[in-house]
């Protein structure tokens, strides 16, 4: 005779993560990625919300003892090259949303790429020129 646990996961399927014979969000084919930057935050206290981690060697411009926390990127250009697909994507930032400079305007909350990607990000200010790209 089945369990309540085999008739609930039976019952609930297997597209949902939640139930208990879904599939776990961390064995999908993608992963959505939110670039940050660090900030400080004197509203915080002595430790911020997301501080520095520990062991990390950082450069003396990080004061250790001051309140970092995460925060939206700043308007300007995001770069990410994908190893996998050997292309460098162009996104615009303008109030915490990405454009796709690639596919035709296409915008976004997240990047989403493959999960078994290597990726390298750099953000500006500016948009590079093209003798930079190259």
């Amino acid at each position: 005779m089945p369990s309540d646990a085999y008739n609930s996961a039976e019952i609930a399927g297997t597209k949902s993560p939640s139930s208990p014979a879904g599939t776990c969000p961390l064995q999908t084919k993608e992963v959505g990625i939110i670039p940050v930057r660090y900030a400080i935050d004197p509203t915080m206290g002595t430790k911020g919300l997301f501080p520095l981690p520990e062991g990390g060697d950082w450069q003396p411009t990080f004061n250790i003892n001051l309140p970092y926390t995460l925060r939206q990127l700043r308007d300007g250009w995001l770069y990410v090259y994908s190893k996998k697909q050997k292309v460098l994507h162009t996104y615009q930032i303008e109030n915490a949303v990405f454009t796709a400079q690639h596919e035709g305007g296409t915008c976004a909350a997240c990047l989403t790429y493959d999960s078994d990607d290597t990726l390298w990000l750099s953000y500006s200010h500016q948009r590079w020129t093209p003798r930079l790209i190259e």
